[in-house]
């Protein structure tokens, strides 16, 4: 088990900045090392030092010591914000500049493979106080991190437009993000990525890619010739602000600006990885709801003959009621493993969870002609064919979703499982789904694109026609109809978006506090060595990950997130007369991996 700072660690950061371990004085908020050290505790020592324009006048820059931004981790640890004070009262229109400036390591911020990741945690205000007190329409841009030559991570706010987070990448082009309105003021999970790959002719593929709490956000992609970027550039890497000259104080924070955990990592962390840090900085709920659903049923209702419905935690526009009474449907039921504390309904034969629309009954209670994405936990033992979800339609061709448990390819079989849109198109995958155990599924359509997941896997996908829904504002779990294609089972944390979710969002919510592992080491006759480690999936031969095995040991440890078979690939990529040494299929295994 490990918390988001053992977490960050376990990955091997070059820089790892958390201000815990950074004295500093109650009173003043100030840090009271001489000079003002801020500890790096990635082991490469690259410790920054706190550069304040306010230490003579007392009035800082900073403020120190101020409660972490990681919602999970609060005990002794702490954040540092820049821009706290805003003007200074005896001179309002002075704001004081403060940054923590790393200076350059060509051993450990040199980036030799032309790879790197930059992710922190972060809580910020908007400049709306500081457009009020400075009566300014003009644009201006507020520092997050940044290092010269390499990366650049800012807030743009422009006074006719969009505001922005930017991710200016090597070679100077941005890659940008429109923030939606309850961006600020919310502790935010972000991640900057960029990752070169060499294509068979020679050339590099360069890819930048931004993450917000575990979604990426926005991508851009780079073509080079014979050689990538030299990202050793000997510039300081500055947070908070920058050391230069900038219009309307576009060089520091003017408002209260948390920054905490800032990690540095000389790879491109994978979209997985992503996911499970940004499930180590909050609870599953707060989890489900950062992704902004729709409709959101924990179903951690108490159980009370007064009422059938169930708390919809988001939005009135969807309700959920409990159908077939006493003995058929029952709350407060432990619920999946993977949700600390939380609770499902359970639902015998015949009973549903029946969900409507009651604002309009024409309009469906899931817009299949959009993407959309259905969440759940669910457990289930039919042995006939039952239904798990369903959105009929009312009539031909029956347009709607049909998750239907023990049917493949329109045929009984058990244990599998088929999802359609459409009466003649679907999908399907085999397996033992009316084992009683907990699984977790989503439904997504992406595109054109329908996708069944299942416990954090993409078991099936196919793209199909796009079609209106022609269903009505109804759905049902656990039954089509009361009583008909009936199973027992329970369901809990259902939710329902208005967009595709990616990878990084459904294993994070699939494995919440679980990873899989397979550890592994790499000689040469005889010899630690390293070596490119590559891990494709058994199932479908699809390339996974890939790290590097430790020169000096030849270990390598590789995480996964599911249990099923992969196939490893041990190569030298810069010798090819080396021969490559396969393996497979290698099962990897279970470990505990709770979010605090």
């Amino acid at each position: 088990m490990a918390g988001y700072k053992t977490t960050a660690l376990s990955l091997k950061p070059k820089l790892f900045i958390t201000f815990d371990g950074d004295a500093f004085d109650d009173q003043s908020r100030m840090y009271t090392a001489v000079p003002r050290y801020i500890l790096d505790e990635s082991g490469f020592e690259n410790h920054g030092i706190m550069q304040d324009s306010g230490a003579v006048s007392g009035y800082s820059g900073y403020r120190a010591g101020m409660p972490s931004v990681v919602k999970l981790e609060q005990f002794q640890q702490y954040s540092c914000s820049f821009g706290y004070y805003g003007r200074r009262p005896a001179a309002p229109n002075v704001y004081e500049k403060a940054y923590v400036e790393v200076p350059h390591s060509a051993t450990s911020l040199g980036f030799p493979e032309g790879k790197f990741t930059v992710m922190f945690v972060v809580r910020k205000d908007n400049v709306a106080q500081y457009r009020a007190d400075n009566n300014t329409t003009l644009s201006t841009t507020r520092p997050l991190i940044r290092k010269s030559g390499v990366f650049n991570l800012y807030m743009n706010y422009p006074w006719a437009s969009a505001e922005q987070l930017c991710f200016a990448i090597p070679g100077g082009d941005v890659v940008t993000y429109n923030i939606p309105s309850d961006f600020h003021g919310q502790m935010q999970h972000i991640t900057a990525t960029w990752d070169v790959t060499r294509a068979n002719n020679g050339d590099y593929l360069g890819v930048a890619t931004l993450y917000v709490n575990g979604a990426a956000v926005a991508t851009r992609t780079k073509n080079y010739y014979d050689a990538y970027p030299n990202l050793n550039t000997p510039t300081s890497l500055f947070i908070g602000g920058i050391p230069d000259t900038g219009t309307w104080h576009s060089d520091r924070n003017t408002e209260n600006c948390q920054i905490d955990q800032v990690a540095v990592y000389d790879k491109a962390l994978s979209m997985n990885t992503v996911g499970r840090m940004m499930r180590k900085t909050m609870s599953y709920r707060d989890m489900i709801l950062a992704a902004k659903p729709y409709a959101y049923w924990e179903c951690a209702d108490a159980e009370d003959p007064n009422t059938n419905v169930l708390t919809n935690s988001v939005s009135s526009s969807q309700a959920a009621y409990l159908l077939g009474g006493t003995g058929l449907v029952s709350r407060g039921v432990p619920g999946p493993s993977q949700v600390p504390g939380g609770t499902a309904v359970q639902v015998a034969n015949g009973g549903q969870i029946f969900i409507q629309n009651p604002n309009s009954f024409a309009s469906p209670v899931v817009n299949i002609a959009n993407d959309y994405t259905v969440e759940f936990w669910f457990s289930a033992t039919a042995t006939q064919i039952a239904s798990i979800f369903a959105m009929n339609g009312t009539a031909r061709p029956f347009n709607g979703i049909n998750l239907t448990l023990n049917m493949r390819n329109n045929q009984f079989s058990a244990g599998s499982i088929q999802l359609q849109e459409t009466e003649g198109d679907w999908i399907t995958t085999t397996g033992n789904f009316n084992d009683g155990k907990e699984h977790h599924c989503a439904i997504v359509k992406r595109g054109n694109v329908l996708e069944l997941w299942l416990d954090g896997s993409m078991r099936a996908s196919k793209t199909i026609a796009k079609t209106s829904s022609g269903a009505p504002g109804t759905a049902a779990f656990f039954a089509v109809a009361p009583g008909r294609q009936a199973t027992d089972g329970w369901a809990s944390q259902i939710a329902f978006y208005g967009g595709a979710m990616q990878e990084g969002q459904i294993t994070a919510r699939a494995n919440y506090r679980r990873i899989y592992k397979v550890r592994g080491q790499v000689t040469l006759r005889g010899i630690p060595y390293k070596a490119n480690v590559r891990v494709y999936s058994h199932f479908n031969g699809q390339l996974i990950t890939e790290i590097f095995s430790d020169p000096t040991g030849g270990d390598y440890l590789v995480e996964l997130y599911d249990n099923r078979n992969v196939d490893l690939v041990v190569l030298n990529a810069q010798d090819p007369t080396i021969r490559y040494r396969v393996y497979g299929p290698v099962t990897p295994s279970e470990y505990e991996d709770l979010p605090t």
